[in-house]
């Protein structure tokens, strides 16, 4: 239940920032965008509830220390990943010009290109160790693999729109 609590909150959070708070360059579909989270939280919570005997479940759902620290490092996670969501906002200002790009500063983007994707693969993390389950754990594993394959394609995107970018940052975090 903690994990799918935690789970729904993040996606609901994602949502709610693809409406109010991201700038596209190009129309988004944002019922698809609903749909395909939503699709996610029952796949995952099914995936837990199926591989998981009721012993098995009683056990894990008592491990107060896991879950008070996995709901820490999500709470910090998804703080970490809204924040630089902000700063990624504020760079496209409401009327600029399209096509206009800017290196992100502040926060962590003085050090690393992707920090946005480094907190929300601390929320998944979180929800992982909260959670208690190898499927979460699976989960997290495949978003890593995601998100550091998107932070690569990202660094070349970089490089490639904006004359001078700093090459001495990191995609996801320092050392990695």
């Amino acid at each position: 239940k903690i994990a799918l609590a935690s789970y729904v909150a993040h996606f609901v959070k994602r949502i709610l920032e693809c409406i109010f708070l991201h700038k596209y360059s190009r129309d988004i579909e944002l019922s698809s965008i609903g749909a395909f989270y939503s699709l996610g939280a029952v796949i995952q919570h099914y995936w837990c509830n199926m591989y998981t005997s009721d012993t098995t479940a009683q056990r894990l759902s008592n491990n107060q220390l896991l879950i008070t620290a996995g709901l820490i490092v999500y709470a910090i996670g998804e703080m970490t990943n809204f924040q630089h969501h902000l700063i990624l906002a504020n760079l496209r200002p409401v009327g600029s010009a399209a096509g206009k790009y800017a290196v992100p500063t502040g926060g962590l983007f003085d050090v690393a290109i992707c920090p946005h994707y480094f907190g929300e693969l601390m929320a998944w993390l979180g929800m992982a160790i909260a959670g208690q389950h190898f499927a979460l754990y699976l989960s997290w594993l495949t978003m890593v693999a995601y998100l550091a394959g998107r932070s690569h394609q990202t660094r070349h995107w970089y490089i490639k729109k904006i004359e001078n970018f700093p090459q001495d940052r990191w995609n996801l975090l320092p050392g990695i």
